[in-house]
């Protein structure tokens, strides 16, 4: 069976180094649901702004929210297309020369069409399915959002047209040296130092503060 890929064309679509790309749906899918925040591209009177919030997939389209008052969200919904972009850094690689520094990493742009999520029960299922991608466990531990809350509360959905996915990992082989020091500088293995509010006291069936920060840890 053939591997579903996902279509890019320019200026998305990768142009160098393509051994370290893929269009892979399966591939792409995985990476949007390891991240928790992504880079949200558009242009606001004229301007490119550019802004990190948090995302969740949900099917085909990728979802964000905000203030209703936010004035990206209000411009991502009035264009043809936006950008995002989803990255995660795994190691800084430090062979025995400056020039060929540089991080192994894994990044997908997606590029597509915004919708606002208007209608009140689409909207609080989008808001809740966003809270259990990134925050594991936590909706069923608090309150979840009033009518007041939902209507101060803008949902943008972000079809997923186009995505490509660009990757780094460096084999420790390649850059192996007697003369100097050289390895890799690992990220995402570092010890979780939750930090609780004075008031928690623990309690059977709590949220693993680990699992939910894992999220962000790449």
């Amino acid at each position: 069976m053939s591997e579903e890929k996902l279509r890019a064309e320019p200026p998305y679509r990768l142009r160098r180094n393509k051994v370290q790309g893929s269009y892979s749906k399966e591939r792409i899918y995985e990476l949007l649901d390891t991240a928790a925040i992504c880079h949200l591209a558009v242009v606001e009177d004229g301007l490119p702004v550019v802004i990190p919030t948090l995302y969740a997939r949900m099917g085909d389209e990728i979802l964000l929210h905000g203030s209703r008052a936010s004035s990206v969200l209000k411009a991502a919904a009035s264009q043809e297309k936006v950008n995002l972009v989803v990255t995660l850094v795994d190691a800084l690689v430090l062979p025995d020369n400056i020039f060929d520094h540089t991080v192994d990493y894994r990044s997908v742009s997606v590029a597509g069409r915004a919708r606002l999520v208007n209608e009140p029960v689409a909207k609080a299922r989008a808001l809740e399915h966003l809270s259990r991608a990134v925050l594991p466990g936590r909706w069923e531990q608090v309150r979840g959002p009033s009518d007041a809350e939902l209507r101060q509360t803008s949902v943008i959905a972000v079809a997923i047209e186009q995505a490509a996915m660009k990757f780094s990992a460096t084999d420790p082989e390649e850059i192996d040296s007697a003369a100097t020091w050289t390895g890799r500088i690992v990220f995402g293995e570092r010890p979780v130092q939750p930090e609780p509010s004075k008031s928690w006291k623990d309690s059977a069936g709590a949220v693993d503060p680990a699992a939910i920060a894992s999220r962000f840890m790449g």
